[in-house]
């Protein structure tokens, strides 16, 4: 079973990267790892991005997402108006 603490485990799938990094963002700030992996099969055409938690910490990221129950929607405009409400956007390129 050592070997399940290495694996990552998917927690959301977004089509765009806005919801993802929001998501992301708010595992962060609860110092949980998160991994984001994009299905491009040709650059700039990204068919979903998906967002992925080390399998010891799923529970815990599973729980804070059930507890923010946005619609992708929302999840992308809460991105877009934090990002235009007077803070800088911080660049992540995972």
């Amino acid at each position: 079973m050592g070997r399940m603490s290495n694996e990552w485990r998917e927690l959301a799938v977004f089509t765009d990267r806005a919801s993802a990094e929001v998501l992301a963002g708010l595992l962060r700030s609860e110092a949980i790892d998160v991994r984001i992996v994009a299905d491009e099969p040709v650059p700039g055409l990204i068919r979903s991005i998906a967002v992925s938690v080390p399998f010891g910490q799923w529970m815990r990221a599973r729980q804070l997402y059930s507890h923010a129950p946005l619609s992708e929607e929302e999840w992308a405009t809460h991105y877009m108006d934090a990002s235009y409400d007077g803070q800088e956007e911080e660049g992540t390129d995972e």
